[in-house]
């Protein structure tokens, strides 16, 4: 532990009271190879994550920490949530479990089906990012099966009597009472 506690202290150009404070808080990050939570460190820092957000956000989901934030794949999934779904940082780490989840098989067709039903806009980012976590605890068959007969490849198809279902639902809750979307983001739908 003490060689991976120094190899990270060196990695990341911290103090030694730094190092101290952040193992006490966070000793998940002694579990991981300290090459990747500094190489991944730096990486999400790169994308305007502060180091207390990285950190919490390897706290919250250790599994992150090992992934390759240089890939195409995540580099799309972060670009996605920030510029298509307008989450912030501070939103993703404060539900890490985005980060984690396959943009493909996951977030894509779960946004689309928000969006497609009008329960989201791009000025409900809070919304987007509670419901999203909500709809990602769903495994694919029950999200199908609670959501409609979805098809399984994306780019998903709804029929209008889907949309018209979710869009009269969503103008029911805001418009007749009076929720706000916090509101219903705050409810199991």
């Amino acid at each position: 532990m003490k060689a991976c506690a120094a190899e990270l202290k060196a990695l990341l150009g911290w103090t030694t009271d730094e190092l101290d404070e952040r193992v006490t808080a966070y000793p998940m990050i002694l579990t991981q190879k300290p090459s990747t939570v500094a190489s991944n460190m730096q990486k999400l820092q790169a994308h305007s994550f502060s180091s207390t957000q990285v950190l919490n956000v390897f706290a919250s989901c250790p599994s992150i920490a090992g992934y390759d934030w240089s890939s195409n794949a995540n580099k799309e999934k972060l670009m996605y949530l920030r510029d298509v779904l307008e989450l912030s940082q501070a939103e993703l780490s404060s539900r890490p479990v985005l980060l984690s989840t396959s943009l493909a098989r996951k977030i894509g067709p779960r946004s689309e089906f928000l969006y497609a039903c009008k329960g989201i806009s791009p000025d409900t980012t809070l919304a987007v990012s509670r419901l999203l976590s909500y709809l990602q605890s769903y495994s694919d068959a029950k999200f199908a099966a609670r959501y409609n007969n979805l098809s399984a490849s994306p780019p998903l198809v709804y029929d209008d009597q889907f949309k018209r279902h979710w869009q009269q639902r969503w103008t029911f809750l805001v418009c007749e009472m009076g929720l706000s979307y916090a509101d219903i983001c705050a409810c199991r739908l």
